[in-house]
C-alpha cells in the first residue's frame, strides 16, 4: 500500500486520542478532514461524545510534517541516522571536541539532503507532492532531530502536525507540534529541565572558588559554552551558505531568463524580416498574376480571332473550287 493510502483502523477495544491521532495521521493531507470527520461521527455514534469533542479539534497535519510522519511510518533508517548523529553533536558540545563537531557538521548536510530525497519520494510515491516551502520545512525538521533530543522524540510519535526548527540556541518548540495526549504542551517544556543547570548551579555556589571540583566543574561549563558557541556558529553558517546559495540560484534563474528574453526577441526580429519579405513576394506575385492574366485575355482572344479569320479563308477556298 503506497505511503498516505491507509484506510482508518477499526479497534477491537475503546479507541484513545492516541489511536485516533494515529490513525489519522497514516493518511495523506487530502484525506485528513473527511476521514477525521467520519471518525468523529462513528465516535458519537458510539457514544463518545468526550472523545468525539478531541477527535474534532485534531489538526490536519501540514505537507512538511506528514512527509515526516511518512518516514518515521515507512520505517526509514534515515529517521534513526540522525538521532543517532544528534547524540554525536551533542556528545561533541559536551566534551568540547572541535573535531568531532566539526566532523558531525558535515554529516549532517549529507544526512539532511538523504531525509529530503526520501521525503520527496514518498510524497511522490502517494500523489502528494512538496512545493519548495514543505521542502524547506522538511530540511528544518531534519536539522531539529539532529539539534535537539526532545525534537527527535516528538518526530518517532508520527504524529506531527508542523514542521519542527532549531536555532541552535535553545531547545526547540514542541508546543502543539505533536497530535494526541502528548501535543498539547510537547515534550519542549521537558527539554528546559534537561538542559538547564539549576541544583548545580546552586552547588558550585555553595562549594566555592577554591574547590578544585567546583573549578573544574567551571572549566567544563566553559568548555561547553565554547562548543555551543561554536555549534551555533556553524549553524549559522550553514543558514548563510544555504541563502547564499538560494540567492545564486535565483540569479542564474534571472541570467537563464534574460538569455531566453534575448534569444527571442532576436527570433522575433527574424520573423519580422522574413514576414515582410514575404508580404513583399507576395505583392510580386500578385502584379506578376495580373500580367499574365492581362496577357492571357489578350492571346484568348487573338486566338479566337486567328480562328475566325481560318473559317473564313477556308470557305472561300472552297467556294473557289
Amino acid at each position: 500500500m503506497r505511503p498516505g493510502g491507509a484506510e482508518p483502523a477499526r479497534y477491537g477495544r475503546a479507541v484513545t486520542l492516541d489511536d485516533a491521532a494515529d490513525e489519522l495521521a497514516a493518511l495523506a493531507p487530502s484525506r485528513f478532514t473527511a476521514a477525521r470527520d467520519a471518525l468523529v461521527r462513528r465516535l458519537r455514534d458510539e457514544g463518545d461524545r468526550e472523545l468525539a469533542g478531541r477527535v474534532a479539534r485534531l489538526r490536519r497535519p501540514s505537507a512538511a510534517a506528514w512527509a515526516v510522519n511518512a518516514l518515521v511510518r515507512s520505517a526509514d533508517p534515515v529517521v534513526g541516522e540522525a538521532e543517532a548523529l544528534g547524540e554525536r553533536f551533542r556528545d561533541a558540545q559536551e566534551s568540547g571536541d572541535r573535531r568531532a563537531l566539526t566532523a558531525a557538521s558535515g554529516e549532517r548536510k549529507a544526512l539532511v539532503a538523504r531525509w529530503l530525497r526520501r521525503a520527496r519520494e514518498l510524497a511522490r510515491d502517494a500523489d502528494e507532492p512538496l512545493s519548495a516551502a514543505a521542502l524547506t520545512e522538511v530540511d528544518a525538521t531534519a536539522r531539529a532531530v539532529v539539534a535537539d533530543r526532545w525534537a527527535a522524540a516528538a518526530v518517532r510519535t508520527g504524529r506531527l502536525v508542523r514542521a519542527l526548527s532549531a536555532d541552535g540556541l535553545g531547545p526547540v518548540d514542541l508546543d502543539g507540534a505533536v497530535a494526541g495526549s502528548g501535543g498539547a504542551t510537547g515534550p519542549g517544556a521537558g527539554a528546559a529541565a534537561g538542559h538547564g543547570g539549576g541544583s548545580g548551579s546552586q552547588g558550585r555556589g555553595r562549594r566555592g572558588a577554591d574547590d578544585p571540583a567546583a573549578a573544574e566543574a567551571a572549566r567544563r561549563a566553559a568548555a561547553e559554552a565554547e562548543a555551543e558557541a561554536e555549534a551555533a556558529a556553524v549553524a549559522a553558517q550553514e543558514v548563510l551558505d544555504r541563502a547564499e546559495e538560494a540567492r545564486g540560484d535565483v540569479e542564474d534563474g534571472l541570467a537563464d531568463v534574460d538569455a531566453r528574453r534575448a534569444d527571442l526577441a532576436g527570433r522575433l526580429d527574424e520573423l519580422r524580416r522574413a514576414f515582410a519579405a514575404l508580404e513583399e513576394e507576395g505583392a510580386s506575385l500578385d502584379r506578376e498574376q495580373r500580367d499574365l492574366e492581362g496577357e492571357l485575355r489578350r492571346a484568348s482572344a487573338a486566338v479566337r480571332t486567328a480562328r475566325r479569320e481560318a473559317v473564313t479563308a477556308r470557305q472561300r477556298a472552297d467556294r473557289a473550287s
